[in-house]
């Protein structure tokens, strides 16, 4: 039987897919178009741990920034992203630490979003929740 957690990732495997060609369309999106999305800004992330063990912390409390539909910085300099919030509110993010990955997926509306991530190589995943600050 697959657990709880292989199943949210491939069902979020499956459902971000497609997101990553339609990240990749907006990248090549003008400034003057990019500044409209409402997105822009820097966001509070607060993350849980509520599948898996090991060595994936229980909670993590952080910052992004978002520019042009991209995650160009974060409170952690060590991790980079790709990936980003599209003009419909829609999170499609890859994060990297180290050899860690992680995967991350939600919504955004207005100046709060929520979403589930999933990290194939440290076998665990949870669910975060975003407040822009800015």
């Amino acid at each position: 039987m697959i657990s709880r957690f292989w199943f949210r990732f491939c069902v979020f495997t499956l459902l971000c897919a497609p997101l990553t060609g339609v990240a990749a369309a907006h990248h090549g999106h003008s400034h003057k178009q990019a500044a409209v999305t409402g997105f822009d800004g820097t966001y509070r992330i607060d993350i849980k741990t509520t599948d898996g063990t090991g060595s994936c912390a229980r909670s993590y409390t952080g910052t992004i920034k978002v520019q042009n539909f991209r995650v160009i910085a974060m409170s952690d300099p060590a991790a980079t992203a790709a990936g980003g919030i599209l003009d419909d509110g829609t999170v499609s993010i890859a994060l990297r630490k180290n050899d860690q990955v992680a995967n991350v997926g939600g919504k955004m509306k207005g100046g709060t979003g929520k979403g589930f991530w999933s990290s194939p190589t440290a076998f665990c995943g949870g669910l975060w929740q975003a407040e822009r600050e800015d």
